[in-house]
């Protein structure tokens, strides 16, 4: 009888427990990493910081923080995703609405190409959407080791985050080309 009623005390204490971290969790999103979106639909989350991080242009280091004060469309893609090369076609249609809401797209090859081989961002550029080449307020380049754990630590060959200009992440989702009017109302809108 006395190993019953442990048992059963226990059994409370680990539900009380388990209950609170849900909650806990759920009311404090800054403790959960930043790719923690359902990949291909938009992300309802109370607006986060977006972190600090490196990335290559060109062979130069650039930084996030120094776009602060802007509307940001941080994408991660693979080049050797036929999904991704559609983003980047879509991306390039859009281009000049993105443009005159005031969007930096920065647009990342991620670490390593996910650890597959695929073109250069030069080549996949190039070939998906060659008017972005040299179009202003565009950034293309690789993703720093840093900036893939920070924004894509799952390794998605496709995600991309919406970052205002008071450098708040308001939306988390993946496929540019299907998720278009997200994209164009962040970019009117702000959120």
């Amino acid at each position: 009888m006395r190993i019953k009623s442990i048992l059963a005390g226990l059994a409370v204490i680990i539900v009380i427990t388990v209950t609170a971290w849900v909650v806990w969790k759920n009311i404090n999103p800054e403790s959960a990493p930043l790719p923690s979106a359902a990949i291909g639909r938009k992300q309802v989350f109370h607006p986060v910081p977006a972190p600090d991080a490196s990335f290559l242009v060109n062979g130069k280091q650039d930084y996030l923080s120094q776009y602060r004060g802007h509307k940001i469309m941080l994408w991660l893609y693979s080049t050797w995703c036929s999904s991704c090369a559609e983003g980047l076609h879509a991306l390039q249609k859009k281009r000049s609405e993105l443009a005159r809401d005031g969007v930096t797209l920065i647009a990342l090859d991620n670490y390593r190409n996910d650890g597959y081989s695929g073109p250069s961002v030069k080549e996949f550029t190039s070939r998906f959407a060659p008017s972005l080449e040299d179009a202003q307020g565009v950034l293309l380049g690789t993703a720093t080791k840093d900036l893939r754990n920070i924004y894509n630590s799952k390794e998605y060959p496709d995600i991309y985050y919406l970052i205002n200009a008071k450098g708040m992440v308001k939306v988390i989702s993946s496929s540019p080309d299907s998720s278009m009017q997200t994209i164009l109302h962040f970019a009117r809108t702000g959120q």
